[in-house]
């Protein structure tokens, strides 16, 4: 095998050719010789012989499901579905030679994007081999999420949880798709759920990722900061926990360190829109605009239709002042009801930097009338209320939302900062208290405390 490789190597393919092929009829089972020919065949154009090795690879080897899979694979870049089809079968018809057939043909049909052919599987699994019903659903789950069909994959992982309750996986999953669903209570049990996991494998990025999340959706900073490092350190491959960093260190305005994160995903994947969109942001905010707007500009040639890139101009021209183009902007972006609320966030900057709170004020009425209930909604109504001065309308939007979640320290910080600027010192004290209590490291929580109770000849508290 080696001499054959060093013989492709120096451009002798005719005797590498004659080598392998002798070498196969004494060693059958040698799998990576076949591929050598495959690739010399398929370089070369000799669509036949291509084919007939891959057979030849299958044939002799009857029990490896890889190599059929591969065979497959070669037909559908072929665009011979009929013998595809074919290929697929010799596993499903062989379940003794092959363990779990029709999640091998199902994640066939994953990896190649057509997951309704991957369902038809998965289901066709549990029905034939009900004793692994759990392995499919699993399967059928991952399918589900990635058809956005993520009410059926919550369902599906509340039967997994009961009837695997011990099943590390299902954990993992059924939190993830807690902290996606974003309820308070959701968030809460994702907490429970992953601490232990932590505990059980400290070493797991992934873990410490997601708990990260979950801390940071209720408004624990510090905490998500910690378990993102914890996952940088433990995989530094993953990029998630390094984009979390960075969009954590944007938000809390440190940008030199936003820069360096966003530096360590460019020297992984230099390419990343994201991290590049970060990037701009990042620079946009230490006063070096003309190398944002590079990046941006480059981001718009790359992909003229990014929403991220025109995103970025836009804040960018909003940062520099450029008002009406900013405006145009952010409008063309948005969508009444959408999902990603950065278009709706600079509209509304805009209309406040424009000096009409008036519009900015409807806008966010017309959001509510269709989701009055929505937290990520009800939280910008009550921040802009208090930066046009209705603090009695922001601290009632803040309350509204902590009467569904009244531990979080992050909503009772902010009635009780509101509180201070409308003069209700008791009201300020029980909130700051409250945001200490659930959340120790939460220093300024402490600071407006003690300054309040000092302030108001309690000295003793």
């Amino acid at each position: 095998y080696p001499l054959v490789q060093a013989l492709m190597q120096d451009h002798q393919e005719p005797v590498a050719e004659k080598l392998a092929l002798d070498f196969i009829q004494k060693n059958k089972t040698f799998g990576p010789i076949y591929d050598v020919l495959f690739k010399l065949y398929a370089r070369s154009g000799r669509q036949a012989e291509a084919e007939n090795i891959l057979k030849a690879k299958v044939d002799n080897n009857p029990k490896q499901a890889g190599y059929v899979l591969t065979l497959a694979e070669y037909y559908r870049f072929l665009k011979r579905p009929d013998d595809e089809k074919k290929t697929l079968q010799r596993l499903l018809d062989n379940p003794k030679d092959y363990e779990h057939p029709h999640a091998l043909v199902g994640d066939f049909y994953m990896a190649q994007r057509d997951v309704p052919a991957a369902m038809n599987q998965y289901d066709l699994g549990v029905k034939s081999d009900p004793q692994n019903k759990a392995l499919y659903q699993k399967l059928m789950v991952n399918a589900l999420i990635r058809e956005q069909k993520k009410d059926e994959a919550k369902a599906m992982l509340g039967e997994l949880a009961k009837s695997q309750p011990k099943d590390e996986n299902v954990q993992l999953a059924q939190a993830t798709m807690w902290i996606e669903g974003g309820k308070p209570a959701d968030v809460d049990a994702a907490i429970n759920v992953l601490k232990p996991l932590v505990e059980k494998k400290p070493a797991d990025a992934n873990r410490h990722f997601r708990l990260g999340q979950a801390y940071q959706l209720k408004g624990r900073n510090q905490d998500a900061e910690a378990e993102w490092k914890a996952a940088v350190q433990n995989d530094p491959k993953l990029l998630p926990p390094r984009m979390a960093l960075a969009e954590l260190s944007l938000q809390t305005g440190r940008f030199p360190a936003a820069l360096t994160y966003c530096d360590e995903i460019l020297s992984r994947d230099k390419n990343n829109q994201g991290a590049r969109f970060l990037k701009a942001i990042a620079l946009l905010n230490s006063s070096r605009a003309d190398e944002a707007r590079a990046i941006l500009t480059e981001l718009l040639k790359e992909a003229p239709n990014s929403p991220i890139a025109k995103l970025a101009m836009a804040r960018l021209n909003l940062i520099q002042n450029r008002l009406p183009e900013a405006e145009k902007q952010f409008a063309e972006l948005y969508k009444v009801g959408q999902t990603d609320y950065r278009p709706l966030d600079g509209l509304l900057a805009t209309y406040l930097a424009e000096k009409q709170p008036a519009k900015a004020l409807a806008l966010m009425e017309k959001e509510l009338a269709g989701a009055p209930d929505k937290p990520g909604l009800i939280v910008r109504q009550a921040e802009l209320n208090r930066l046009t001065g209705k603090y009695s309308a922001a601290r009632d939007n803040y309350q509204q939302l902590l009467a569904k979640d009244p531990n979080s320290p992050q909503l009772n910080q902010k009635i009780g900062e509101i509180s201070t600027q409308m003069g209700d010192s008791d009201t300020a004290i029980r909130s700051f208290r409250k945001a200490a209590e659930t959340d120790p490291k939460n220093l300024r929580s402490l600071v407006e405390l003690g300054s309040l109770l000092l302030s108001n000849g309690k000295k003793q508290e």
